[in-house]
C-alpha cells in the first residue's frame, strides 16, 4: 500500500512540473517576385511550389538550368553549409515526364533521392537534408522518360 501512494504522489508531482518551451515554426520568407509564366514558365512553377511547399526556407539566387534526353543526368554544384537545413525542388517540362533529383556528397556519394519521378520532384521534404559537413555538394537531375528542359533551385533554412 505504501508503494502505491508513494508511486501516486511521484506521478503527481511529475504531473505538475512546467510543460517543455515549444519554439514557434519560423515566420514565412520573402521569396521575391515571381517570373512571368509566359517568358520563363519552369522558373514560375519552382517559385510557387517554393511558396506552397518551403515558405519558410530561403531560395537560393540561383536557378539552375538544363536539358536531359532519356537516360542522360547532369549535376550541377551547390555550397550547402553544417548549419542548415535544405530542400531541392525541380521541375520539367511537358515533354520530359519523368524527372529525378539526386543529392551527392562532396566525395560524390549519394545522400538523399526524391522520393518519386515526375515533372515536379523534391529531395528534403520528406527526409531531412541537414548537411554535417560544409561543402560543395551536387545536385543531379535525371530523365528516367521523356526529353525536355528543367530547372532546380535549392532552398535553406538554419538548423535548429
Amino acid at each position: 500500500m505504501r508503494v502505491m501512494l508513494l508511486a501516486l504522489a511521484t506521478l503527481l508531482v511529475a504531473c505538475e512540473q512546467e510543460a517543455p518551451e515549444v519554439v514557434p515554426p519560423a515566420a514565412p520568407v520573402d521569396h521575391g517576385e515571381a517570373p512571368d509564366p509566359a517568358t520563363d514558365p519552369l522558373g514560375a512553377r519552382i517559385h510557387a511550389i517554393g511558396l506552397e511547399r518551403v515558405e519558410r526556407y530561403e531560395p537560393s539566387e540561383t536557378i539552375h538550368r538544363g536539358s536531359l534526353r532519356h537516360g542522360q543526368a547532369r549535376a550541377h554544384p551547390e555550397v550547402m553549409l553544417g548549419t542548415y537545413c535544405y530542400v531541392v525542388v525541380g521541375v520539367s517540362d511537358d515533354a520530359l515526364t519523368e524527372l529525378s533529383l539526386t543529392v551527392l556528397d562532396p566525395g560524390g556519394a549519394p545522400l538523399l533521392q526524391s522520393p518519386g519521378r515526375g515533372r515536379e520532384v523534391t529531395v528534403g521534404l520528406r527526409d531531412a537534408l541537414c548537411p554535417v559537413e560544409p561543402g560543395v555538394y551536387k545536385i543531379r537531375a535525371r530523365s528516367y522518360a521523356g526529353e525536355g528542359d528543367y530547372a532546380i533551385r535549392l532552398y535553406r533554412q538554419q538548423a535548429m
